[in-house]
């Protein structure tokens, strides 16, 4: 969160009508109780739509998901479901290899 505060990726002051959104968190870095519920129940809707298919947790990823994973025409959801992977799992391989 400080590095996105200082890249000036982060807005300042959350307006009263996003406390409490996903939006608070994400975009204007607000840690209130009500903004990191909020982040949180985003976390678990998007982790749960990738639950079910998540058939290949821990297995190595080939190069072919690699590619499938990098995909920026698929959402992180889309090609969480195509690999068998969780959505945290995509998601943090696109940021391993985010300067690709």
């Amino acid at each position: 969160m400080a590095r996105a505060r200082w890249l000036g990726r982060l807005q300042g002051k959350v307006p009263e009508h996003l406390h409490g959104t996903n939006t608070g968190v994400s975009r204007y870095g607000c840690l209130c109780p009500r903004c990191r519920d909020a982040a949180e129940a985003e976390r678990e809707r998007r982790q749960e739509a990738t639950r079910h298919t998540a058939v290949n947790y821990k297995a190595p990823w080939t190069d072919s998901d690699i590619e499938i994973a990098l995909d920026r025409n698929l959402t992180v959801i889309e090609a969480a479901q195509r690999l068998g992977r969780t959505h945290s799992a995509v998601r943090a391989l696109r940021y391993k290899y985010r300067d690709s």
